[in-house]
C-alpha cells in the first residue's frame, strides 16, 4: 500500500460551510481511486510566502490517504489543479 499526503491552501475568507462542501467534492473525486481517506482536516490559516490572487493569507487543509487504484490518481491530480478553490502540491510518505 502506498501512503500519500496532500497539503492544499484553499481561500482564507470562505464560509465554513463552502469549505466544508470542496473538502467533501475533495473526498469523493479521491473515492473514484478506490482510495481509503486517513485523514482531512484544517490545518491552520497562516501567511503566504508570496500573494495568490491578492491574499497574504491562505487556510491550509491537509489531506492523508492510502491510494487504491494507481492508474487513476493522474485523473485525481489533474482535477485537483483544476479546481478554482484550491493550490495543491502532493508528495508521497
Amino acid at each position: 500500500m502506498r501512503y500519500y499526503e496532500t497539503l492544499y491552501i484553499v481561500d482564507p475568507n470562505l464560509d465554513s460551510k463552502i469549505l466544508e462542501k470542496t473538502m467533501t467534492e475533495i473526498e469523493q473525486e479521491l473515492s473514484k481511486t478506490k482510495s481509503k481517506v486517513i485523514n482531512h482536516r484544517v490545518w491552520d490559516k497562516k501567511r503566504l510566502a508570496y500573494q495568490i490572487l491578492n491574499h497574504k493569507y491562505g487556510s491550509y487543509v491537509i489531506l492523508q490517504f492510502e491510494v487504491g487504484d494507481q492508474t487513476k490518481m493522474l485523473d485525481f491530480d489533474v482535477w485537483m489543479k483544476l479546481n478554482n478553490f484550491i493550490a495543491s502540491q502532493m508528495q508521497q510518505c
